[in-house]
């Protein structure tokens, strides 16, 4: 029972901890980061070997608009089909596909959330616990699913410019990344 009670006052005095971090973090960390190192590679296994079998999805990008203001919502429409022979998973939201914007060779700065996304924090990041669920769906063979997601919420767009925007998504089958294609949106002032 004592051992109890320790956890309880350390798991308390972690939150406490955080809440704190938080209050203190008025603005997003960013950090520009080359895109040569970003990529996972596409068209080779994840131990660099051809795959022997083919994806059982695609992934494509759209947009209503290619002209973005600064400071105004940019939304893109990421598209998945099945083009495999049985249903695949699919979880809607920010974590299920890898969304990548650059300005030339570099990728435009991510914000906390994207980068707590994928476990990239850097050193005075607020920490951040998280919890919840996570809704999985399966898309028949032949069928496509689509979901509107929101690039302000992953990176700190502040500069005016041409950006391109590409996702990727692991599929586990074959043991590659597929890739979408690219998106060009203009951002101005």
């Amino acid at each position: 029972m004592k051992n109890m009670k320790l956890i309880i006052v350390c798991i308390c005095a972690i939150s406490f901890g955080c809440r704190a971090q938080e209050a203190k973090q008025n603005e997003p960390r960013t950090q520009s980061i080359p895109a040569s190192s970003l990529d996972e590679p596409v068209g080779k296994t994840r131990s660099g070997r051809t795959p022997t079998t083919a994806p059982r999805f695609s992934l494509s990008l759209s947009s209503s608009s290619k002209s973005f203001k600064i400071g105004q919502p940019i939304q893109i429409v990421v598209t998945i089909k099945n083009t495999g022979t049985e249903e695949i998973p699919w979880s809607p939201g920010y974590d299920d596909v890898r969304i990548t914007v650059r300005r030339g060779p570099l990728e435009a700065a991510r914000t906390l959330y994207h980068r707590t996304l994928r476990g990239e924090i850097l050193p005075g990041d607020p920490v951040s616990v998280t919890s919840g669920s996570r809704l999985t769906l399966l898309i028949p063979v032949n069928q496509t699913k689509s979901q509107t997601l929101d690039l302000d919420k992953l990176y700190d767009i502040k500069e005016s410019g041409t950006y391109a925007v590409v996702a990727q998504r692991y599929d586990e089958a074959s043991d590659v990344f597929v890739r979408s294609n690219a998106l060009t949106v203009s951002i101005d002032k």
